[in-house]
């Protein structure tokens, strides 16, 4: 540490090393804790018209932080992290990855739920539970030939999730304490072939 880290610590009275050692912690384990609880039930690959696609279903979409954010008109966006990996002994080389952004939303005055996929065309429900349904069921087309090419020992993997706060580096510790209760990860979950 240098010469002005040092002059910052000794600066500190017992008053305020006690509250930086009590909210530093907080800071860093509780990111977890304050966000939506959003699932992976289920993946899988299928082949639809020759191509391959990626089957994600999710539990948890339904809860109260994402219906109130769905329901007060605004754009509600879910990122689905995709990327095929090679195994190797040391690190496992990533072959492809992706990104998919599926956008859920409610039009206050018609009444009227949509689901806006980057591979489809929009989906429009009237009714909430078809579209709370059609919104935890996902498939997305695979680079065509992908598969062939990644030969071997390869996987797949997926991850879920809703970041609505991008802060750079010191900010990012307040992430969790400012953070919408509807923001979710589910981390990297392994796809069954």
């Amino acid at each position: 540490m240098g010469r002005m880290g040092l002059n910052i610590v000794k600066r500190l009275n017992k008053r305020g090393r006690v509250i930086l050692t009590i909210i530093l912690p907080l800071l860093l384990f509780c990111s977890g804790a304050l966000g939506a609880e959003v699932k992976v039930v289920s993946t899988h690959l299928s082949n639809w018209a020759g191509r391959e696609r990626i089957v994600i279903d999710l539990k948890g979409l339904d809860s109260s932080p994402i219906q109130e954010a769905i329901n007060g008109g605004i754009p509600y966006t879910v990122e689905y992290q995709v990327r095929i990996m090679r195994e190797r002994s040391l690190w496992d080389k990533t072959i492809w990855e992706g990104i998919y952004t599926r956008t859920l939303r409610l039009n206050i005055i018609t009444k009227e739920y949509r689901i806006e996929d980057p591979t489809a065309y929009p989906q429009r429900f009237t009714e909430k539970m078809a579209f709370m349904k059609a919104a935890s069921h996902a498939a997305f087309p695979l680079p065509k030939g992908i598969m062939e090419k990644s030969k071997g020992n390869t996987y797949i993997e997926v991850r879920v999730y809703r970041n609505s706060i991008h802060l750079f580096f010191p900010f990012s510790l307040l992430a969790p304490l400012i953070r919408p209760d509807s923001d979710f990860d589910t981390g990297w979950i392994r796809v069954t072939r």
